[in-house]
């Protein structure tokens, strides 16, 4: 069974990540980023999640904070 580009990723409330982001597959971000997320993936921001930064995405689903400008290229939540 081969999974790769399936996966699915959590980084919790108690992260908090300086730097750029990039994935693929499926990630679920509860934390604080200070930089830019880029990803062919799906993007899922949970209710506890601040972003400060750019996001460049396949899908975004957005319950918490963003500063910056979201680019998808299917659909934004």
């Amino acid at each position: 069974m081969n999974t790769t580009g399936n996966s699915k990723n959590v980084l919790g409330g108690d992260v908090e990540i300086k730097g750029n982001l990039k994935f693929s597959g499926e990630l679920t971000f509860e934390g604080k980023l200070d930089g830019e997320i880029q990803t062919d993936g799906t993007l899922n921001l949970g209710d506890t999640a601040v972003v400060n930064g750019n996001i460049n995405a396949q899908n975004v689903v957005v319950r918490g904070k963003i500063n910056g400008n979201i680019v998808a290229k299917e659909k934004i939540e």
